[in-house]
């Protein structure tokens, strides 16, 4: 693991919602892959959360130290083997006031655009109330789903293709979270999350409301996912295949 550039952490201007002025921190770690001219997987997370409003403490248990946790959990899994495309592991400040830090890593472009095979984005995967994982990005590139589909039902995991076409509306994720700025990029991407629950953006979304065997499979199931979308990048061009189209108003 080294960094992409320079360093770890990558500082960016933020202007928030309230027009105040601040520095964003975005963590890029880089593993490379079996050759030199390899491509690039961003698997990414954001790490920041709401913080503290009106002398609560908001701790983003599932949204999102479950994500970040999922990203870590997929480089301890290619600790002991090479991929073969490079990826880099992203965790991305300021998402909660617009995905900020993606949009900054896109600007900056750490990686060149058009190294970038795919953005696998994880952003609330602990909460199996339902014992459901989604994932959203096969309407765009359906050979995510041809390819991940065997993994339903791994891991006591129901793993569900959806919330990802136009006709949905609000319940279309497209632009729910980092990946979207990936989207508008042109580079195919994958989302993986639960749906919203009673505890989304409370002071109560805790790491006591987290189900630790969903937890645990979902991690295991996400650890897959990268490897066979990291496998099958030799022979499957996703960018190729990728349909674009504009989100509903």
């Amino acid at each position: 693991m080294k960094p992409c550039s320079s360093q770890f952490i990558t500082e960016f201007n933020v202007k928030a919602r309230n027009t105040s002025e601040s520095i964003g921190r975005n963590v890029i770690a880089c593993q490379p892959g079996k050759t030199t001219s390899a491509d690039y997987i961003v698997v990414s997370a954001h790490y920041d959360h709401l913080g503290v409003n009106n002398q609560k403490i908001y701790f983003g248990a599932d949204d999102n130290a479950s994500g970040v946790a999922g990203v870590i959990a997929v480089a301890e899994y290619f600790k002991h083997k090479t991929p073969t495309n490079n990826i880099v592991y992203a965790f991305f400040d300021g998402e909660e006031i617009g995905l900020k830090g993606a949009a900054a890593f896109i600007k900056q472009q750490t990686i060149t655009l058009n190294k970038i095979v795919a953005n696998i984005n994880f952003d609330m995967i602990a909460r199996g109330d339902k014992n459901v994982l989604f994932a959203s990005g096969s309407y765009q590139t359906p050979a995510f789903r041809t390819l991940l589909s065997d993994l339903n039902g791994r891991y006591g995991i129901q793993l569900q293709f959806d919330h990802d076409r136009p006709e949905q509306g609000t319940n279309d994720w497209t632009n729910q979270s980092d990946h979207y700025v990936f989207y508008t990029a042109g580079i195919p991407h994958l989302y993986f999350g639960v749906e919203d629950h009673v505890d989304y953006h409370k002071p109560s979304d805790t790491a006591d409301k987290v189900n630790p065997v969903f937890f645990n499979g979902a991690i295991e199931l996400l650890q897959n996912a990268i490897d066979i979308i990291d496998k099958a990048s030799v022979t499957v061009d996703f960018r190729a295949e990728r349909k674009k189209y504009k989100m509903p108003d």
